[in-house]
């Protein structure tokens, strides 16, 4: 996938090194937005069209080299590390490649991608975790919890893909039924987004999924720890129901306005965007900082506004049972300011997102001029999350 990506960009830039080709250049800028996650079948037919068409017979053995490195395993990054994986280049000689060449080669591109096999849509089958109730997979949510059953669909014509991304709550408390599930799942690594007092437990009445995580078998770990603090924000100032909206529409807005959060908010990003196997993340209930990384996640694959929102607020239909019971052991006058606090609403997440068109005027500028993502981190997580089932305006090529 980033050897395609990089060939591509390297192809893009020959293209506005002409005036005919300047003319053509856009549409690149299209293809990289939306390339397809490449598969092995048609990867060694790809570099076969690529190498003849641009009749640079140097370029084979550099390709090979990088095809060859991306078959090996990268040393993990420990925790709180992260590393930048299949750093090998390659460049394109522009003596050797006239634009009739680029012109050829890209047809083969188009062609090559455009009958691939595309990934019809998929029902959800994530397995339900008794001890981790609002554990799923980021590509959509079932019918019984509010979802369509299925994986969402994106912008051009795209469905996510089921098995990349999961999201979850704290893995402090899992039962033994659970961990051999999550082992089956082949989960590569685990982003906590915890604090360090969370994880240091011990598990109390309002922090229940307090304490280290069990690691599923073959995972790394990371932390990222969110707040940046040793200690999740204080609610000493909650004392109602309309303080606790308050307190959490604020804790969405620090999402974008601290930049410790936002640096940590870019860690998590790049760090799933550059894992090969599927990947977790979770803070302790897993509905604010994981709910923001959802939705940030969402939003690069291009799931529409309404049915991220509509996943965000699942969070109260996955955890009910498990709120109900916590609610039932409280007085009754104070339940309805617990509510909100264990809870999500669209006023929450809708206060990040008012934040973000207030302080960068578009989420795509938040990403970028916020986070510090570059375009490249942008098409690698968006094509680890999406099937597209064709090319817009790849005929463009032929006019």
């Amino acid at each position: 996938m980033l050897i395609l990506h990089s060939l591509l960009n390297e192809l893009k830039q020959e293209f506005a090194q002409s005036k005919k080709g300047t003319e053509r250049s856009a549409w690149f800028q299209t293809l990289l937005t939306i390339i397809l996650p490449s598969t092995s079948p048609w990867a060694s037919n790809l570099l076969r069209s690529l190498v003849t068409a641009c009749v640079c017979h140097n370029v084979e053995g550099r390709l090979s080299t990088c095809l060859a490195e991306e078959a090996v395993p990268a040393r993990r990054p420990g925790p709180g590390t992260l590393s930048r994986r299949y750093s090998a280049k390659y460049s394109l000689l522009p003596d050797v490649i006239s634009m009739r060449n680029v012109l050829l080669c890209t047809t083969a591109v188009v062609f090559c991608l455009s009958f691939t096999p595309a990934s019809a849509q998929q029902a959800i089958s994530t397995p339900i975790l008794a001890s981790d109730a609002n554990f799923r997979d980021l590509a959509g949510i079932s019918a019984s919890n509010g979802g369509t059953g299925f994986v969402n669909t994106t912008s051009n014509n795209g469905v996510m893909r089921t098995g990349v991304f999961y999201r979850s709550q704290a893995l402090s408390i899992l039962s033994i039924a659970d961990k051999e599930t999550l082992s089956t799942l082949h989960i590569g690594l685990d982003i906590d987004l915890r604090t360090p007092s969370e994880i240091a437990g011990p598990p109390s009445f309002f922090e229940p999924n307090a304490g280290p995580d069990w690691v599923p078998n073959g995972a790394d770990y990371l932390q990222k720890n969110i707040y940046g603090t040793d200690d999740p924000p204080s609610t000493a100032s909650v004392n109602s129901s309309e303080t606790a909206v308050a307190f959490m529409k604020s804790t969405y807005q620090n999402f974008v306005t601290d930049p410790i959060q936002r640096e940590r908010f870019h860690d998590v990003l790049i760090a799933l965007a550059y894992e090969t196997d599927a990947a977790l993340f979770h803070c302790s209930g897993g509905k604010d900082r994981t709910g923001w990384t959802a939705m940030l996640l969402q939003s690069i694959a291009g799931v529409s506004p309404t049915t991220i929102m509509n996943d965000y607020l699942a969070s109260n239909s996955y955890m009910a049972a498990e709120n109900n019971q916590q609610l039932a052991l409280v007085p009754v006058d104070d339940r309805a300011t617990l509510a909100v606090m264990l809870g999500v609403q669209s006023e929450f997440l809708q206060a990040g997102l008012d934040k973000v068109t207030a302080s960068y005027g578009s989420l795509d500028a938040y990403l970028t001029q916020g986070l510090g993502l570059s375009q490249e981190d942008i098409y690698v997580l968006r094509n680890k999350m999406v099937y597209y089932n064709n090319l817009p305006g790849a005929m463009l090529l032929l006019l």
